[in-house]
């Protein structure tokens, strides 16, 4: 289990790795970060490199083409949830009533479970959650805090 650090036009970015996947990547001052003590960093892994190579495409403001091998560790249903944003293209956005849809069209669900698992994404901006905004089609709830998902969702303008 390792861990590396990204220098990025909003800050550290911390990304870890387990058996060369990429399991997490948190922005400076993010809830829910990983504890570091129980990783070694290492800068020099595969996935890490080519983890930092789609970042520097992406705040590039290109389309990264790089495809990264990530393991998503969640409940089910967050990785259900997690899965979805996955399909939100580049540059669109969806809302939270969205992804709830597309998992349950008994609407039994809440939009805030469906709030709460994307709350836990452990591999922001490769793993979309900054492109769900609220049914009024107002920027809400983004973990790293609203001022990144601004700027996040301009580079993609």
């Amino acid at each position: 289990m390792y861990y590396s650090l990204y220098n990025s036009p909003l800050g550290i970015i911390t990304l870890y790795c387990e058996d060369n996947y990429l399991t997490g990547l948190y922005l400076e001052g993010q809830k829910n970060k990983i504890d570091n003590s129980k990783y070694l960093r290492n800068d020099d892994l595969k996935i890490f490199k080519d983890t930092k190579k789609w970042l520097d495409m992406y705040f590039a403001k290109e389309i990264p083409n790089l495809r990264i091998d990530i393991k998503l560790k969640g409940t089910e249903f967050q990785i259900k949830v997690w899965n979805q944003l996955q399909e939100v293209p580049y540059g669109k956005t969806v809302t939270y009533k969205d992804i709830r849809d597309k998992l349950d069209s008994s609407q039994r669900l809440s939009c805030r479970a469906v709030g709460n698992a994307i709350n836990k994404n452990p591999i922001s901006i490769i793993v979309p959650c900054h492109r769900v905004i609220g049914s009024n089609n107002k920027l809400v709830g983004y973990n790293g805090g609203i001022e990144y998902k601004k700027y996040l969702l301009n580079i993609e303008k």
